[in-house]
């Protein structure tokens, strides 16, 4: 590979000057219409907040050309009492004339040198399905966790009709702030999910404007006032918000929408189980189906593993509290943890196994040897702890599910960069 990349340079861009040479690089890429591709890129420099040189890695010839480029995005992922710092990886591209030479393995290790030396907690990245398995080379576990319930229309046990006064619209720009406050409001219980702004539903709301897309955000009003809204994904419900949980209106708007498609007769609802709605529905006769991708779509790396873990430490309490587990001490892969029934102490095993910082022996109930990163796909949860022996320390519950709580991360179309 190194012979096919001499005289390649990859370092970040320096000046404004070097970002618009990139992103017109990224829209030629991009195609096959250069001028839609370049409305989509005009759109992130316009609006995405992370849209710094620095965040542009770049790829350049012997003569100076640009010939690769890979973009840093920040985020922050947010869980129960914590949050996660996120270095995002997109707009992975070089030039026809280089594809094959390697110029997206060596981008790839330079904007994870990058991320790692900014200490982001995690990597974050929505991966093509053409490119399933190719970033799994980097560290990157498949997260997705895609759950959809089932309903037949004729099995529905109420009345799916759209009540009087209740007005369909497409939304404006100043709609997002009430769709904002309706978001954070009915994603309140999901464990795992992206920090939304309302920059992410400007950039959401201008990708629906500028380009065929197979989504639909659809606003509900009352009265003229916004009481709710949908986003529609190949005929399936993607999101939902409404005042007073009012999602029997979300499942009348999913009936009128696809009455005349594919699916007709039959109601494709793809939320998240822990969502208002999915609980709403769990007592109405449904199907559930759940597909998991482990080498592609939404992508997670641990950059961080020790920080994550203490970020997570109250979470894990709360779990290991509730699961009335007696006090422990475990060690898995490289990392001790010590319950006392109290606090729990997150350390690394930096001085051999059963010793402490002081050197003293130290006793494990149970000790796990895990191949390398093994413990960190536990804490992303694409390892379920079955697979691994399914210890229990008190019966009442496994020491895995108490420490680590399978969090899937949930994204929707509107997080996705």
């Amino acid at each position: 590979m190194e012979d096919n990349l001499q005289g390649v340079s990859c370092q970040p861009a320096q000046t404004q000057s070097d970002v618009l040479a990139a992103m017109e690089f990224a829209a030629k890429v991009y195609g096959p219409n250069y001028f839609a591709a370049k409305r989509s890129h005009d759109r992130i420099l316009k609006l995405e907040l992370s849209s710094k040189p620095e965040n542009f890695i770049l790829a350049r010839d012997k003569s100076g050309s640009i010939v690769g480029l890979a973009r840093i995005v920040e985020r922050e992922l947010l869980l129960p009492l914590s949050s996660l710092s996120v270095g995002g990886i997109s707009t992975v591209c070089s030039h026809p004339d280089w594809k094959g030479r390697g110029i997206g393995i060596v981008l790839m290790e330079k904007a994870l040198s990058y991320i790692q030396d900014r200490k982001y907690d995690i990597s974050l990245l929505f991966g093509r399905r053409a490119v399933d398995g190719y970033y799994s080379r980097f560290g990157y576990e498949g997260v997705s966790c895609h759950m959809s319930m089932r309903m037949e229309i004729v099995s529905s046990d109420y009345n799916l009709a759209l009540p009087d006064g209740i007005q369909l619209s497409s939304p404006c720009s100043d709609d997002l702030p009430s769709i904002q406050t309706l978001y954070e409001s009915a994603s309140v219980s999901i464990p795992v999910r992206l920090g939304r702004t309302l920059v992410a539903w400007r950039l959401f709301l201008e990708r629906l404007e500028d380009t065929p897309s197979s989504s639909e955000l659809i606003v509900v009003r009352r009265g003229g006032t916004i009481t709710g809204y949908v986003i529609l994904n190949e005929e399936a419900l993607a999101e939902a918000a409404f005042d007073e949980n009012r999602y029997d209106l979300a499942l009348a708007i999913l009936r009128d929408t696809v009455a005349m498609g594919k699916n007709s007769g039959l109601l494709i609802i793809g939320l998240p189980m822990q969502h208002a709605m999915s609980k709403w529905l769990s007592a109405r006769n449904h199907v559930v189906h759940l597909r998991r991708c482990e080498d592609g779509g939404h992508m997670v790396r641990v950059n961080n593993p020790i920080g994550c873990l203490h970020k997570m430490k109250n979470c894990m309490i709360k779990r290991i509290e509730s699961a009335g587990l007696r006090p422990f001490s475990i060690r898995i892969g490289d990392i001790n943890y010590f319950w006392n029934g109290v606090d729990l102490q997150i350390r690394e095993a930096d001085l051999g196994l059963g010793q402490n910082r002081c050197g003293q022996k130290e006793t494990y109930d149970c000790e796990v040897d895990l191949a390398k990163n093994d413990w960190a796909k536990l804490l992303l949860g694409t390892h379920f702890p079955g697979e691994y022996g399914g210890y229990s320390v008190s019966g009442r519950a496994g020491i895995f599910y108490a420490l680590f709580p399978m969090l899937w991360p949930q994204f929707s179309v509107v997080d996705e960069f």
